[in-house]
């Protein structure tokens, strides 16, 4: 969220960087600040073709340098509103700024063509924005994922429905030890039971031997909470292991 000034105003413009000169629509006045919107701009491409649309990243406009010091910045901002003084240092810069991520949590959903997918929440909304490759998460799980879908779709699970508390799946959970190269596979269900799971084990885990674990995690209740209480391996330990490097 750029911020800029019209006489003591000021407006946040989203996807607005720093420095740069745009030009902006105030959509909304409050007393003390106002917000405006990009107009006129030239739209950019980004690796990501959900960017703006898909609410698991918000600084893809950014390049990779700008977002180092954006984030800095945000430290900044969180201990002077809260009177902490602290040197906050640079951010260490990552050899890959992408495929970095060791978890995903993704709603189950289904295309407009019925098939089960996968995605992740539109910002500020319960809409799902189909994802079928995340540039944040590794090939491998990008790859698993695709094969749970295949599944799914195969042995014709339910999807979860939030407005009629109907449908068995929920989220897909999957931790990835990089270092291992460990890989935990975990259903959010509306209950306590995966349709033909010995089958989805089996496939799963003689196409991808690199996962050591899969587990049913059951959240029955009716809430936005992603995670139940109750969880139960189906395949080996109800763990991964990971080291961290030296």
């Amino acid at each position: 969220m750029g911020v800029c000034k019209i006489g003591n105003i000021p407006v946040f413009v989203k996807y607005a960087k720093l420095g740069e000169v745009v030009d902006i629509k105030i959509i909304k006045v409050e007393k003390k600040f106002a917000f405006g919107l990009l107009v006129n701009n030239k739209e950019e491409k980004y690796i990501c073709p959900h960017f703006k649309k898909c609410g698991g990243c918000h600084v893809m406009h950014l390049s990779y340098e700008e977002q180092l010091v954006f984030k800095k910045q945000v430290v900044n901002n969180i201990m002077t509103k809260n009177k902490i003084e602290a040197k906050v240092m640079d951010v260490m810069p990552n050899d890959n700024p992408l495929n970095y991520r060791n978890k995903i949590l993704m709603p189950f959903t289904r295309g407009t063509n019925k098939r089960i997918n996968v995605g992740f929440y539109k910002a500020k909304s319960h809409d799902i924005e189909i994802v079928k490759h995340c540039y944040l998460q590794s090939d491998l799980v990008n790859n698993i994922t695709q094969e749970v879908l295949n599944l799914m779709n195969e042995i014709g699970e339910t999807v979860y429905n939030e407005d009629k508390h109907q449908g068995n799946l929920r989220h897909l959970y999957i931790r990835e030890g990089f270092n291992t190269e460990e890989i935990m596979v975990c259903f959010v269900l509306n209950g306590d039971k995966l349709k033909d799971h010995k089958h989805v084990v089996q496939t799963l885990t003689s196409k991808y031997p690199q996962i050591k674990s899969v587990v049913i995690n059951v959240n029955k209740r009716k809430t936005n909470a992603v995670l139940g209480y109750k969880n139960f391996n189906i395949y080996n330990a109800n763990f991964i292991n990971e080291s961290l490097e030296e």
